[in-house]
């Protein structure tokens, strides 16, 4: 081969090894193996609140927190983890940020009985803090100053835990607006010596609770105290656990009856006991001194089992109850009479309601 012919075949090489890396450059390089995400654990739980699903909103931070508690005491892991995820999206502050993360962490790793006493240490703290502003609101209230009665209410409301707190506070606030500051007084009195007397405990936080989760408060009123429907503290626990599972349906504000699928067995006793234990300065209600003296002449003639005498002095009890008088004490005394006209064994029936009544008004 002459040189001519020699630089003829180097010149194609050298065109082809430049195409060959040219072609190299532009080819896709193989993809590198994806490193997979890691996984939630307690040390890497995100610290912006999730997306919480309509299930799971409520309206305050201690709503969720309440319903979180009672998910974990279920053993219930995915609820509590979506009602704490809805209580980190309500918490104000690095406080309550910082608690929730840490019951997350719990809840995440199955710990439900830490995430339930943790809860219930907040949530006592938070009665404390409540006990607090209500005495605020008692001094206010003694001294006449309705303007900061309304504030100490307001922000007793902020902090009130429970929906027969909240239910409370409200009729404190409207007494308040109205400018009835003794009434105010008088309420949280009663309140607040019913907390220094100890009354609480698991059992009755349960029975309160049930007693909400029923819709008991839309008739009975949220401390007990009766509105369209009759007062049912002091009521006796079978009759109470009677009208819960048969329900009212011909009343004129009609009363469901509730299954055992909606209530257990045990968790009606548990109620009932509740009810039952309860008197009328435990849930504030006043008995005029007309309508207590009648309600007592009425008891004299049932024991000497004068139905006529019943009937009459019942009646002069409800006409002698002023018109702004307890609502639940007036629709208890309808009843009582009704009851006396339908019942054929009208002393048993009535003696413990009307022995209740005289009872509470200090008169017998």
């Amino acid at each position: 081969m002459n040189l001519k012919h020699r630089w003829i075949w180097m010149g194609a090489g050298v065109l082809l090894l430049l195409g060959s890396l040219a072609a190299c450059q532009q080819a896709p390089s193989p993809a590198a193996p994806e490193t997979p995400a890691p996984a939630t654990t307690k040390e890497n739980i995100p610290t912006a609140a999730e997306e919480v699903t309509p299930a799971f909103q409520v309206a305050s931070f201690q709503d969720a927190l309440v319903k979180a508690k009672e998910a974990a005491a279920a053993g219930n892991e995915d609820e509590a983890v979506g009602y704490l995820q809805a209580a980190l999206e309500l918490a104000e502050g690095e406080a309550e940020q910082g608690l929730v993360q840490e019951l997350l962490e719990d809840a995440r790793a199955g710990e439900m009985e830490e995430v339930v006493e943790d809860i219930e240490t907040y949530l006592q703290s938070g009665e404390a803090t409540l006990e607090t502003v209500l005495e605020e609101a008692l001094e206010a209230a003694q001294a006449g100053d309705e303007d900061r009665v309304l504030h100490e209410l307001n922000e007793a409301l902020k902090v009130a835990a429970t929906e027969a707190e909240k239910g409370f506070i409200q009729e404190l606030l409207q007494d308040a607006a109205q400018g009835d500051l003794e009434e105010v007084a008088e309420d949280l009195e009663i309140f607040l010596n019913k907390r220094a007397g100890g009354i609480g405990g698991p059992e009755v936080d349960k029975a309160q609770q049930l007693y909400i989760q029923l819709g008991c408060f839309s008739c009975h009123g949220a401390q007990y105290e009766g509105s369209i429907g009759p007062i049912v503290a002091g009521m006796p626990a079978d009759e109470i656990k009677a009208a819960v599972r048969s329900g009212f349906p011909e009343a004129e504000v009609p009363m469901p009856a509730f299954s055992p699928q909606q209530i257990s067995d045990e968790d009606l006793e548990l109620l009932a006991d509740f009810l039952s234990r309860l008197t009328l300065d435990d849930i504030g209600v006043h008995i005029p001194e007309e309508t207590a003296n009648h309600l007592q002449l009425a008891w004299e003639a049932l024991e000497a089992e004068d139905k006529a005498g019943v009937e009459q002095h019942l009646q002069a009890a409800l006409d002698a109850l002023p018109e702004d008088g307890p609502e639940g004490l007036r629709v208890t005394l309808e009843d009582l009479l009704e009851d006396l006209g339908e019942e054929e064994e009208w002393v048993e029936g009535l003696a413990h309601h009307l022995e209740f009544l005289v009872g509470a008004s200090g008169d017998h």
